[in-house]
């Protein structure tokens, strides 16, 4: 891992000096705006934030980077799409739940729809809306002319059962022969006595096989079917071709596979070219065999002269697509004395420096770097060793960084004690109410000293207005600054998903977020009763319960719930419980009703809020001037009697 660090550290130097590049202004994307980054000049590696107007969708990175001069790719913003009552209305389209109104739909969201009575579907329901464009299904009327036979399809055919009329509103499927691909809608309906447009069936590509040994072209994977003398694709299908075992593609070498889709054109083989390799020219080395030329697979051996080393280890190389693998190159043994910009070698090694060098393999030096700087063990010295492959680590003194000992409105996140180099970065994080310079709370050091340099601006934070379903808030602005609040109050059955009512701009948008979701429903206590015994051991883990859900419940021994069975059911509502679990009291027939009759079912069921009517005999009235009696928590009120008729 250290002898990786010291081969990468010149690249990273060299990248973190070139850091002064000025890059152009950043560009503009439609139906979006930059939204953090801003500055009057840029240099490599500044970044600069992108969002999109409310309602448009964010595509690629939000973030582009300055690199060589030239921003990386800016992102888009995806437009909403918009269905109006008007579209609906005039396809006689309905949205879920037998809605008819204007909606706006986000990029990539689905929308399903449902045709009015009398309508059929010609199309599938869901439809997805892609940067501002979605296609509305069409709706064909049920009622209406009859239609004669459909029209037929070249190289298809009609799978739907043949009739001699087909109502309004009836559909035929279509299937189309083998190899050849449907275009449109497979099916065609009746619409008024007219069959609405048919599919049509697209020929299939033909590959010829003599073409292809010609071509010296194989295809990577083998296809079902039976092989004759050629082989058939379908449109929009595609087919991987690959040169033959010692060939290669002449047009780009380095990609061993052509991807060919059949789009209705003539199919364009790829150029195939035999592999071959010339002789290669190796200094301080020598191979065997030696040829005029070499084909593939073809191996050497490979031998360098005296005090000089394969730079792969390996001997044999071979003749591949991309050249000879791996290439024969002798390179040094000894490491030769070096000059080290901004240090020196020990005093013995600069002063005898013919006597020592070059050091053989296994062989070390030490050097010292100058005031300011350090070498990559941020010592006082530092030790390099000769390897096969050279001095490692490079003998090499970094640039050293020290940590301002203020940072005006915040701190740095490290040790004062702490060394940094040329290459390393330190951290830092600012007040409440401030914000990065850069917009990035990290400096690089490099040759002169921290880039960007380390300050903490005030911040500049602003809210718009929130979108808020189902609800409104106040006070209503165009803008809000920083710490602003709002108040938000839901429509009936929806509540607060943070249940606070108060909303805070901060930097990262309003806190908590004001938004409005349909009202959960918690646990209730059933008088005289209770719910069934999972939702009472576990109603931690089962509530609140979600709208569309429900509970079972049962009532005690004298009680029935309002569907007088054994036990009730329960729904959850964005208006809380439907019907309310409750338990009503019971109330029993009387077996005998003195010089009476009632007027029910032995076996029918009261619960409170019921009434029983009954009817006396010749000669007897109602005790209380009214032939009926309501169930009540005390029984059946007033109680059931026939009195006999008062003579006057």
């Amino acid at each position: 891992m250290k002898n990786l660090l010291v081969y990468l550290l010149p690249f990273l130097l060299r990248t973190c000096c070139t850091s002064q590049n000025v890059c152009e202004e950043p560009p503009d994307i439609d139906f979006g705006e930059i939204r953090s980054g801003e500055k009057a000049a840029y240099i490599e590696s500044d970044r600069v934030q992108y969002n999109c107007n409310p309602g448009f969708v964010l595509e690629g990175s939000e973030w582009i980077t300055c690199s060589g001069r030239k921003w990386t790719p800016t992102p888009k913003c995806l437009a909403p799409c918009i269905v109006t009552k008007q579209q609906l209305e005039a396809k006689n389209l309905l949205l879920s739940g037998n809605r008819v109104r204007t909606q706006l739909i986000q990029h990539n969201h689905m929308l399903q729809f449902q045709c009015r009575e009398g309508h059929v579907l010609t199309v599938p329901m869901d439809r997805k809306c892609l940067d501002g464009h979605m296609d509305l299904p069409s709706c064909i009327s049920e009622r209406g002319k009859n239609c004669s036979c459909p029209p037929a399809i070249e190289n298809g055919d009609i799978i739907t059962l043949s009739k001699k009329q087909y109502k309004a509103g009836s559909s035929v499927q279509f299937k189309c022969q083998k190899y050849y691909s449907l275009e449109g809608d497979n099916r065609t309906f009746c619409d008024n006595g007219t069959w609405t447009k048919a599919p049509v069936c697209l020929e299939p590509c033909a590959i010829s096989l003599a073409e292809m040994e010609n071509r010296k072209i194989e295809i990577k994977r083998k296809l079902d079917g039976d092989i004759s003398e050629n082989i058939y694709v379908p449109r929009g299908g595609s087919v991987e071709f690959t040169c033959k075992m010692g060939y290669m593609v002449t047009t780009n070498p380095s990609q061993s596979v052509s991807v060919i889709q059949c789009n209705g054109d003539s199919i364009v083989y790829p150029e195939c070219k035999e592999i071959v390799c010339s002789p290669p020219q190796i200094e301080n080395g020598n191979f065997q065999p030696n040829q005029i030329q070499y084909e593939y697979e073809d191996t050497i051996e490979t031998q360098c002269e005296s005090g000089y080393q394969l730079q792969s280890r390996q001997a044999t190389s071979t003749c591949t697509e991309t050249g000879w693998s791996p290439p024969p190159i002798c390179i040094p043994k000894n490491c030769d004395y070096i000059r080290i910009e901004n240090g020196k070698l020990s005093d013995s090694y600069e002063r005898w420096k013919d006597y020592y060098f070059p050091r053989r393999v296994g062989q070390t030096v030490d050097y010292y770097c100058s005031y300011g700087f350090l070498p990559i063990n941020k010592e006082t010295w530092s030790r390099s060793s000769c390897t096969k492959f050279g001095w490692s680590p490079e003998p090499k003194c970094f640039k050293k960084c020290d940590i301002p000992r203020q940072l005006a409105h915040g701190t740095f996140n490290a040790h004062t004690w702490q060394k940094y180099i040329e290459g390393e970065e330190i951290s830092f994080s600012c007040e409440n109410g401030y914000d990065p310079a850069n917009q990035q709370a990290k400096a690089v050091c490099t040759k002169n000293g921290w880039s960007p340099a380390p300050r903490c601006d005030m911040k500049k934070i602003v809210c718009s207005p929130p979108q808020v379903e189902n609800g409104n808030f106040q006070p209503n602005q165009i803008q809000y600054e920083y710490e602003d609040t709002i108040e938000t109050q839901c429509e009936s059955g929806y509540q607060l998903q943070s249940r606070q009512a108060t909303s805070t701009c901060t930097e990262t948008g309003w806190s908590p977020p004001p938004i409005c979701i349909p009202k959960n429903c918690d646990y209730i206590r059933i008088e005289n009763g209770q719910l069934s015994d999972f939702y009472e051991r576990w109603k931690d883990y089962y509530f609140p319960r979600r709208v569309g859900q429900t509970v079972d419940y049962y009532c005690s021994y004298g009680f029935l719930p309002r569907n007088k069975e054994t036990r009730g059911r329960s729904s959850c509502t964005k208006f809380g419980w439907s019907p309310e679990p409750k338990c009503f009291k019971k109330c029993d027939i009387p077996r005998r009703l003195a010089h009476g009759t009632f007027n029910a079912h032995t076996r029918r069921k009261y619960i409170e809020g019921e009434e029983i009517s009954f009817s006396c005999e010749n000669g007897y009235d109602p005790a209380n001037q009214q032939a009926k009696a309501v169930c009540t928590k005390n029984g059946w009120s007033p109680a059931p009697r026939c009195d006999m008729k008062k003579t006057e």
